[in-house]
């Protein structure tokens, strides 16, 4: 089993990438917070866990019980059935959280994509956050929404899509929830694993799209050179990414 590298603790007036200043980033990106909201957060004492060493997929345990925020890198949740495949169930890309859903009680396993970083917040304080900030609980809400919609859309892409819509519909949706940006190191091999195929194919459902002239790649980098060509095939809409929270 991989161990985990000690948790350095940090505060917010430090040069390193700050993690509560990523916290309120991420939950304003939602709906304003108020001041005060905003002041209890920078008040929580936070850590930083580095997570894989080497680019190849490392799986480990011990931060079940924790709320995250991915600082760098990519990390997903995975299953490992009998036969030895692997499953990854979904993604976690930079800025986004982990475990506000109902941490320590999942039953996927965390792993990172490589290198990654992540501020680590301890769930009961956490929760006392929640519960004295209606505005903290507002967006909350909303990435509970937002991880719920993706689940969905995965099963459904991963159960009725054929294989290269499949993989061209992944791509765009992690490409959409980096904001445009280029899209991360990708091994083939993780890519089979969020699509249920095996490499080989996965590896023929990307020529495919290099020669349809929407994907062009470099070992494990992978760019969109036509967006809307891809988003068309990978019948890709992007809604499902801004679930609307009803209003108290």
């Amino acid at each position: 089993m991989n161990q985990l590298h000690p948790l350095r603790t940090f505060r917010s007036d430090q040069s390193a990438r700050d993690g509560t200043s990523a916290l309120v980033e991420r939950l304003t990106s939602f709906g304003a917070l108020t001041p005060d909201a905003i002041t209890h957060l920078q008040s929580v004492p936070w850590s930083i866990a580095d997570l894989g060493t080497t680019r190849s997929t490392r799986a480990f345990d011990g931060l079940r019980d924790r709320v995250m925020v991915v600082l760098s890198g990519v990390l997903f949740h995975h299953a490992i059935v009998r036969s030895g495949a692997r499953q990854v169930v979904c993604v976690h890309l930079p800025g986004e959280l982990i475990g506000v859903d109902c941490p320590g009680t999942g039953t996927a396993a965390l792993g990172a994509h490589g290198p990654a970083q992540v501020a680590v917040f301890e769930t009961a304080v956490w929760r006392e956050v929640v519960a004295a900030q209606a505005s903290v609980r507002d967006a909350v809400d909303h990435e509970v929404q937002i991880n719920l919609a993706i689940a969905r859309a995965w099963l459904t892409n991963n159960c009725r899509r054929e294989a290269a819509t499949r993989v061209a519909h992944l791509l765009c949706e992690v490409s959409h929830r980096m904001g445009g940006a280029a899209l991360p190191r990708l091994t083939q091999e993780f890519l089979s694993d969020c699509v249920g195929l095996t490499s080989v194919h996965t590896n023929r459902v990307l020529r495919r799209l290099e020669s349809m002239e929407c994907l062009r790649r470099e070992g494990d980098r992978y760019q969109i050179v036509d967006d809307k060509l891809m988003r068309d095939f990978a019948e890709f809409d992007p809604a499902y990414l801004m679930p609307v929270v009803p209003s108290a």
